[in-house]
């Protein structure tokens, strides 16, 4: 059995339990929502107004959000953490598990659930919060700010300081910071990142960076490495300049058929790797950086294999060494894409 109710401490501070009746007569709170956990409390809430000669509010109490396994959300024990995720995405996820609503809908942002909440429609469950959906919930918020022209603007420049920090001093061409291509980036990656953050992950460093492939990162693919780098030059000779991408991509298939003992993954690897150290690049180079660009290949790679260069080379110190060369690069926007800051 419960004793008397404490409602001041020896400090002469109040409790929980009168310091919330106080606030909220002062503050004019006539409708309380709260979880379910205060149920047991609310009986004397009701008596302290009574005593205090305040008319009480009307109460409402909520199921509480519990993690999966259905034990208690805390903010003490680090059940769960999010960073820079916007307000919009944890509302709305949070409007899904719970209830209130008269159907689920993802994307709603708050002027939505706000017309669309009905009390009546609470059910007494408590809701399971599922954090592994919190990505696609933030995909999908993301996409929205893109299609909005300025908050779009407003992506963009974060997007260049995340650049700016990530990257600072690994870029060789600034250029890759400006306005311009950062807004490309996130129109091009809008629907494969769940954060903003993402477009500057190792995974896409290659969206800010150029490459640098070692003489023994390409002998360790295939011995036959001076002559697949060699090989694509031949095939712009021989064309007169008029290969497609169709065309150019049936052409190298048939490379590994001359050479003997060379499997056809390793060649395909070696001209990959060649062009860039990512390979999952590949299809968003050109369409960040545009066809004008060129991209760095087996015929940039050449020059340095024919010299027998052990170290690593970039694309200015390649191209410079032989600068016949250069003239095919174009080859390389149909196999491999671009590569950010090439000029």
């Amino acid at each position: 059995m419960e004793g008397d109710l404490v409602i001041l401490k020896s400090d002469g501070f109040p409790t929980y339990h009168l310091a919330c009746v106080v606030i909220d007569h002062h503050m004019g709170i006539r409708r309380l929502l709260r979880g379910s956990e205060w149920l047991v409390s609310t009986s004397k809430h009701l008596l302290l107004h009574q005593a205090l000669g305040w008319q009480p509010p009307r109460f409402a109490h909520l199921p509480l959000l519990l993690n999966r396994d259905g034990s208690k959300l805390s903010k003490r024990h680090g059940d769960i953490c999010c960073r820079r995720l916007p307000a919009d995405a944890l509302l709305d996820i949070i409007t899904n598990c719970g209830s209130g609503f008269a159907e689920n809908q993802m994307g709603r942002t708050l002027p939505e659930p706000i017309t669309q909440f009905n009390l009546t429609r609470i059910t007494c469950h408590s809701a399971l919060l599922d954090p592994e959906k919190l990505p696609e919930f933030n995909r999908l918020h993301l996409r929205q700010l893109v299609s909005d022209e300025t908050q779009r603007r407003q992506l963009v420049g974060k997007l260049q300081a995340l650049a700016e920090e990530a990257f600072g001093s690994q870029l060789q061409d600034r250029r890759v910071l400006d306005a311009a291509y950062a807004e490309r980036i996130i129109l091009l990656r809008q629907g494969h990142i769940c954060r903003l953050q993402d477009s500057v992950s190792p995974a896409h460093s290659y969206l800010w960076t150029r490459p640098a492939v070692g003489r023994a990162q390409l002998g360790a693919i295939s011995e036959r490495v001076d002559v697949i780098a060699k090989h694509v030059p031949g095939l712009l000779e021989g064309s007169g300049g008029n290969l497609t991408q169709d065309m150019l991509n049936g052409e190298l298939k048939k490379l590994p058929e001359s050479l003997e003992g060379t499997k056809h993954s390793n060649a395909m690897k070696l001209q990959r790797k060649c062009g860039n150290e990512y390979r999952r690049c590949f299809p968003d180079g050109e369409k960040v950086c545009g066809t004008a660009e060129v991209a760095v290949g087996t015929v940039v790679a050449g020059p340095a294999l024919r010299q027998g260069q052990q170290g690593a080379w970039t694309p200015s110190e390649a191209r410079g060494r032989n600068q016949e060369w250069a003239q095919s690069l174009r080859v390389h926007r149909c196999i491999y894409g671009a590569t950010p800051g090439m000029p």
